[in-house]
């Protein structure tokens, strides 16, 4: 969950810069190894403090090293003030930042292309309400699993017929995974069977840009 919620932080405050996802998860394995020799915590990224930086102007990883100094201070001299902070006040500034990041705008996108996709959006936002956070996000993640098994179990199958001699025309329903298909030389009144492309997931595409840049 925490490698997830980095990753998530990074793409929130990318500001339409790319991000590389296996670059983030060789710093948190690295920095999670030299914890480990010092018996500290695991590291990870934290959507609260990452959005009241954004909101305060940060704009360099420099801000991680002020912020980390500001806590080493506070641990060691202002831990008994502490205690007369009202629980609500560190609320309303975790609250005040997180607000302007929840955007309602994609959610009608979502709903003209596909109603099912907003299931486990819409269950992880319940349950995280009414149940503890590390508990809504693992149900909302085991939602998101089964409704990809689901699809990926039951594929639409297409059959074309193919007239006369020469290749099956391509056409944009056609996926790429399935290139040779699409290029088979067919039979007069041959019947080809295909399953038809299911959307490129993001993994994919994260994939094909890396070996484009590398070009």
């Amino acid at each position: 969950i925490g490698l997830l919620e980095n990753i998530a932080i990074c793409k929130a405050f990318a500001n339409g810069k790319s991000v590389d996802a296996t670059q983030e998860l060789i710093a948190i394995g690295l920095c999670n190894i030299g914890n480990s020799m010092v018996q500290s915590f695991p590291c990870s990224g934290s959507l609260s403090r990452s959005a009241v930086n954004n909101s305060s102007g940060v704009r360099t990883p420099l801000g991680g090293l002020y912020t980390g100094l500001l806590v080493i201070v506070a641990l060691l001299f202002c831990m008994p003030l502490f205690y007369y902070i009202p629980k609500c006040a560190l609320a309303a500034v975790i609250i005040a930042a997180v607000i302007f990041m929840v955007e309602v705008r994609v959610v009608r996108p979502i709903w003209r292309s596909k109603k099912s996709d907003l299931i486990p959006g819409v269950a992880t936002f319940f349950f995280c309400l009414i149940l503890p956070l590390e508990i809504g996000i693992l149900i909302g993640i085991g939602l998101n699993l089964i409704s990809i098994l689901y699809h990926a179990a039951r594929p639409k199958i297409s059959m074309e017929i193919a007239r006369g001699r020469g290749r099956v025309p391509p056409s944009h329903a056609r996926s790429l995974s399935h290139l040779p298909v699409c290029g088979l030389r067919e039979h007069p009144r041959h019947q080809a069977q295909r399953p038809e492309g299911h959307p490129c997931r993001h993994r994919l595409l994260t994939h094909l840009r890396r070996r484009l840049h590398g070009c």
